[in-house]
């Protein structure tokens, strides 16, 4: 063990593989070539558990994009019930050229009160509504007129 270097002897005390620095460019430009040359003081089986840590965080990486490219991005959430589908019967806050309204989403059976049928033009959730109707009432209070 090297008694001069403080960060090998920490890495040593920590279980941390010692590797050297031309490691990671022979990792990324020779896949499959053998590594072992690169690893210091003896340190292989903790360069080969980090490895393996490291695979299994890249496979657990892969799986959850996979699984978000599932859902397309277009596809907006129900904010009342979180689901996706339905897509038919889900209304977006907001007018048609987006200047207004937040832009969640909801089904319009998750609506209170729930709606049997989508509304003829623009429609605003309460909370779009409750801002609308506040800003209107403040601004009639200063003397301004609201259309």
């Amino acid at each position: 063990m090297p008694r001069a270097d403080t960060w090998v002897q920490e890495f040593l005390n920590n279980e941390i593989p010692c590797v050297a620095a031309d490691y990671l460019v022979e990792y990324v430009c020779k896949p499959g070539y053998p590594l072992d040359k690169h690893v210091l003081y003896n340190t292989h089986a903790w360069a080969e558990r980090s490895f393996s840590n490291l695979q299994s965080k890249a496979e657990e990486v892969a799986e959850d994009l996979s699984s978000q490219d599932d859902c397309s991005d277009n596809d907006i959430a129900c904010q009342e019930c979180g689901s996706r589908d339905r897509g038919e019967v889900m209304l977006i806050c907001g007018n048609e050229d987006g200047s207004s309204g937040c832009g969640i989403g909801m089904h319009t059976d998750c609506c209170n009160p729930p709606l049997l049928d989508i509304p003829e033009g623009d429609w605003f959730c309460s909370d779009c509504i409750n801002s609308r109707n506040s800003n209107s009432s403040n601004k009639r209070k200063k003397g301004v007129s609201v259309f």
